[in-house]
Order: structure tokens, then C-alpha cells, then sequence
């Protein structure tokens, strides 16, 4: 990893590995990260295989030995990272590629941040959680 790199997504599992494995197919498909960092607090045969098979060099990951509870796996995705941002979302999540691009944007022209929360929406694209009148 260069000290250019910008954005990394951090995906925390825990006994979803079809979830986990179609967020990383779909984080890889949009060649938009610089890192993508799974922990995982279950150990998933099907996602360790996965990984194993999958050759990129923007994965990284960790698997931690016991369940420690989501607090402890958000830390580890913080320790790992290695992009001045990092972007964590749940392994059920979907990254909508074209809000990605914006926000990939405007994490380039910005190097005052350190903390960006954002909207959530949900299924029909409708407002689930805003979260856009905090500073």
C-alpha cells in the first residue's frame, strides 16, 4: 500500500459469508478502493476459501480468533488500515458505485477531514437514517 492511497472499505463479518463475499465481489467490480479489509468474528469455511482463491492485493484479512463483539471488530479494521480514509460498512450492505465516485471526489480535493458520517437509505433509495446535519 502506498502512502497515496486514499480509501479503504472495511467490511466486519460475523456468520455471513455469502454477505461478506458479495460485498467484496461488488467493492472489487467498482475498482474504486484502494484497500478492502474484511475481520470476521466467526470462522466461515466458505469465506476463508474465497479468500484464499481470490487473488488481489488491495485484501486484507483478519480473522479474529474468538467472537470480540463489533466494537473490537471495527477496531481491528481501524488498526488495519492503511488509507487516510476508511469506509466501513456491514457485510449486508450495498455500496451504491455512483454515490462512491462522488464521495471518492470529494475525499481527494479535502485534507481537512477526519470524520465523514453519512445517509443511509434504504432498498427504494428513500432516506433511512440522516445523519447529514451533523458537522
Amino acid at each position: 500500500m502506498s502512502k497515496q492511497s486514499l480509501l479503504a472499505l472495511g467490511i466486519p463479518t460475523y456468520k455471513r459469508p455469502d454477505s461478506a463475499i458479495k460485498i467484496i465481489e461488488h467493492a472489487l467490480n467498482l475498482n474504486i478502493f484502494d484497500q478492502i479489509i474484511i475481520s470476521s468474528n466467526s470462522n466461515e469455511e466458505e469465506l476463508n476459501q474465497y479468500l484464499e482463491n481470490k487473488n488481489s492485493s488491495i485484501i486484507t484479512f483478519h480473522q479474529q480468533i474468538n467472537n470480540v463483539g463489533i466494537s473490537k471488530n471495527y477496531t481491528k479494521l481501524i488498526e488495519i488500515c492503511e488509507c487516510q480514509y476508511l469506509h466501513i460498512v456491514s457485510d449486508e450492505d450495498y455500496i451504491d458505485g455512483e454515490n462512491l465516485k462522488t464521495f471518492y471526489s470529494f475525499l481527494e480535493e479535502s485534507d481537512e477531514l477526519s470524520l465523514i458520517i453519512l445517509s443511509v437509505t434504504d432498498i427504494d433509495g428513500n432516506i433511512y437514517k440522516d445523519a447529514t446535519w451533523q458537522t
